[in-house]
Parts: structure tokens; sequence; C-alpha cells
């Protein structure tokens, strides 16, 4: 992602947007091991400045739109998911089940694509931003030892 929106953006001005290049929607899944469950297994399971990353992809380089693709499905859609409680690893209340679908973050995630000039972008804004919050509050874990184990994973 070459912009996002930072706290000094104004109503007033353009927001900034980058160019969505995902072929497909985040699965939903835990973060840590998206790469693993797209067969990027070298990606979730070492580091990536080890070396048998760089030897992969020395021997077998991924075309660019395929790594922008895969970096922008993990490491923005993904990575917002996983932040606001929208994967799979999460528990999810009884209230939610009952009155939202179990996916409403990952499909409000996509709500910032939109069409502009014929080509598809992702744009945040201020409205957009509110809304993951409100969807996020409910899934924030009440007791003490759920939040250390929340902010341990994320933290992870």
């Amino acid at each position: 992602m070459e912009s996002l929106l930072l706290p000094h953006y104004r109503n007033d001005l353009e927001i900034p947007q980058t160019l969505y290049v995902c072929k497909k929607r985040y699965d939903g899944g835990p973060f840590l091991s998206y790469p693993e469950r797209v067969g990027k297994a070298h990606f979730g399971s070492v580091h990536p400045d080890s070396m048998p990353f760089r030897h992969t992809e020395r021997a077998n380089p991924t075309p660019v739109p395929d790594m922008e693709d895969f970096i922008q499905t993990w490491l923005f859609f993904g990575l917002i998911a996983e932040f606001l409680g929208g994967t799979a690893e999460l528990p999810v209340s009884p209230v939610e089940t009952e009155s939202q679908p179990p996916n409403t973050i990952l499909d409000h995630l996509y709500t910032l694509v939109v069409e502009k000039h014929d080509k598809p972008y992702v744009v945040l804004t201020k409205d957009g931003l509110q809304k993951f919050l409100e969807l996020a509050r409910p899934r924030f874990p009440g007791d003490h030892e759920s939040r250390v184990a929340r902010f341990n994973l994320l933290q992870q």
C-alpha cells in the first residue's frame, strides 16, 4: 500500500487511494497462517530475511503482479481483519452470531474498494474507519486474561 490515511488528513483534503490489485478476497482465517493456506509457506514459517526465502525467490521468482496481489490481500486486508477481530481464530460472541453474519468485518473491509476511472481502488474514509471501530468493539475481550491473550496474539 503506497499511502494510508493518517490522522492529520482532514475532511476537506483528498483522501489517498491505492489501486486494488487483489485477485481474491482474504479468506478470514488466522493472519499468521495465510501464506501457508495459499501455498506460500516460506513466508509464514520462516522469517522473510532468512536464506530459504531468498533462495526460493532467486530460484523461482514470484511474478510482480502475483506478489502484489498476495501482499495486499495478506498485509492490508488480513492484518486489518486480524486487528479488528474478524478472523476465524477469535471466538465470536453469541450476540453477534444471532444478529450479524459471521464475516461482518471482512465484508465491511471490502466496501473500501471503489471503482474510480474504470479501475478499483482502496479508499479509506473517516466514516469507514468509524464503522470499523463500531464492528470491532463487541469483539474486544472483556476480562483481563482474554485481553492479554489477544494482545499477545497481535504482538506475534
